[in-house]
């Protein structure tokens, strides 16, 4: 186990000493609306055996002051660490660390906990204490849909979650962990510390890889409040007059790498099926970024090639990318021309 060196161990501790069932561990920087929006949601369902965990990276007291506001030692346990901006990598494997409950649930200070959610949780892992992971289910606010529609059941082996959620896992909100377990492999997180909450998702993985028992929550349990794309353009580096969108590096790239730290653990056909799950919305959308100009295939082409040539998906994309984009923008018209009246037939039936 190793300590994040450059946090500053400053902290607010609650005065209450028993083992929390729940650890709700939050990074955050420079949100203290989000913040405040989060605890208010879930203030009225937290009680003894709930811990509240926060890393505040900000150099600022604004977050400190809402909590402080918010939250005292008769509603619930809490810890909140003042650190330095260190990234949401570190910053998941510190919580992880200082934690104290059976449970943590990494939790994002921009999404939200929808109404009996928290309690419905807790009575599942009470009656389930024997679970290693718990993946809970969100809506997605600007698709206006739940990411995935599958019932409630345990999944049968860490191929079978990857192949069932795709990028889905990816959401850091949706993680509830044994913590005991997960601290036996924080090491694994650490190695793949990418700066983009990667390092909970490598640990996740490892975790039921070696561990199983893990269940999926069905439900709406979380409202994902994605960036709109005029605040991810903003948050873009333009360079030569074109926008650099890390996406590729983020799911096409990191996502394998954790996957392939864990391959010999799947079968053949589970690892492609588990790569076509994570590359097909990738590669869409790098295309429609590019049709729609906030995103340029150009150096990705190659990479895409590299990593997954042994997709038929990765043919069809590169033949895409090598067709003029002129020639593509109609094709993407199309496409979301036969889209709407899909939608508009299936609604019908």
């Amino acid at each position: 186990m190793r300590s994040n060196d450059k946090i500053v161990p400053k902290r607010l501790l609650s005065n209450k000493t028993c083992t929390p069932d729940l650890s709700i561990c939050i990074p955050t920087l420079n949100r203290p609306l989000e913040l405040k929006r989060l605890i208010k949601n879930i203030k009225e369902d937290l009680e003894d055996k709930i811990e509240l965990v926060v890393l505040d990276d900000s150099k600022n007291s604004s977050s400190f002051n809402v909590f402080k506001n918010l939250i005292d030692s008769k509603i619930c346990q809490y810890q909140y660490f003042k650190g330095l901006e260190n990234g949401v990598d570190k910053a998941n494997l510190f919580l992880l660390e200082k934690a104290r409950g059976k449970f943590i649930w990494w939790f994002s200070d921009d999404d939200i906990i929808l109404k009996n959610a928290l309690q419905n949780l807790l009575k599942f892992i009470r009656s389930h204490p024997d679970l290693t992971f718990i993946w809970v289910n969100f809506y997605h606010q600007t698709l206006k849909r739940l990411a995935c529609k599958s019932n409630s059941r345990y999944f049968k082996n860490a191929e079978d979650m990857l192949i069932t959620l795709g990028h889905n896992l990816g959401l850091m909100s949706t993680y509830v962990i044994k913590r005991r377990l997960a601290l036996k492999y924080i090491n694994y997180g650490f190695e793949n510390v990418r700066g983009f909450a990667f390092a909970a998702t490598a640990v996740v993985i490892k975790t039921v890889v070696e561990e199983n028992k893990a269940f999926l929550l069905t439900g709406q349990n979380i409202l994902n409040n994605p960036s709109s794309l005029q605040n991810m353009k903003k948050s873009m580096q333009k360079i030569n007059g074109e926008f650099k969108n890390e996406a590729f590096t983020t799911y096409g790239i990191y996502f394998k790498e954790i996957i392939d730290g864990c391959k010999l653990n799947f079968s053949k056909t589970g690892y492609k099926k588990i790569m076509k799950k994570i590359f097909r919305p990738v590669w869409k959308g790098i295309w429609v970024g590019w049709v729609g100009g906030w995103d340029n295939p150009r150096g990705k082409r190659l990479k895409m090639l590299k990593l997954y040539w042994f997709l038929p998906e990765c043919w069809i994309a590169l033949t895409l990318f090598y067709i003029p984009k002129t020639i593509n923008q109609i094709l993407y018209r199309i496409y979301k021309n036969f889209k709407k009246i899909y939608i508009k037939f299936s609604t019908k039936n």
